[in-house]
């Protein structure tokens, strides 16, 4: 199956403070995994995460490549949308399910491509499940 999987789901399975189970069972499984999903904008997430880790001494450098090493070893397929339109629609969709344009992307991804997202995010979860689109859990 093709899941679009967020930041918060991947930072979870390497900043040894964000240990989750549930992360954990999701990457355990994808090697089985055609491809793991994520807008563009994952790239800018999982930095931002990880520089502010280590500025605040969670990580340290070898921790920070680790992760990198880590979570780009798994099948990563990145979306980039540079279409107007496109904006216009991740608004929309922010709008109707009360999320920030970032959160909205992962949504709108996995119902464009009509599978599972995998994240952490409470908010996100509810709003996936009133889209009907599958979560793991």
């Amino acid at each position: 199956m093709r899941w679009v999987a967020d930041s918060s789901i991947a930072l979870a399975f390497v900043l040894p403070d964000e240990h989750s189970g549930a992360a954990q069972r999701f990457f355990a499984s994808s090697g089985q995994m055609e491809a793991l999903w994520a807008p563009a904008l994952w790239h800018y997430e999982i930095a931002n995460v990880l520089a502010l880790a280590m500025k605040k001494g969670r990580i340290d450098s070898s921790q920070f490549d680790a992760a990198l090493e880590v979570i780009g070893a798994m099948p990563w397929r990145f979306h980039a949308a540079g279409e107007v339109c496109h904006v216009r629609k991740i608004a929309a969709t922010a709008t109707r399910f009360g999320l920030t344009a970032y959160d909205a992307a992962y949504l709108d991804l996995a119902i464009d491509m009509q599978c599972g997202l995998a994240t952490l995010d409470n908010a996100l979860k509810l709003a996936a499940k009133k889209a009907r689109v599958k979560v793991f859990a």
